[in-house]
């Protein structure tokens, strides 16, 4: 059976970004989304796509397979 009182993965990663100070790497966002979420890095990246283009967080890239993530509100 579901579990009824989760939340919407963006909201997941918005609240976790907030817990870390606005600022946290790609991969452990990632981590951390996979454990409470069904999610693929397609969905993941589809997701970060959504937020960045809101304006909610910018997508900062580190090295070829590292990105910073910074909350902007």
């Amino acid at each position: 059976m579901r579990d009824l009182t989760l939340l919407p993965p963006y909201i997941e990663l918005w609240e976790e970004l907030k817990r870390r100070g606005g600022i946290a790497k790609d991969s452990e966002l990632f981590k951390i989304l996979r454990s409470r979420y069904d999610i693929s890095r397609r969905e993941y990246n589809k997701l970060l796509m959504m937020m960045e283009l809101r304006g909610y967080i910018h997508v900062e890239y580190l090295k070829k397979n590292e990105r910073l993530i910074r909350a902007l509100r």
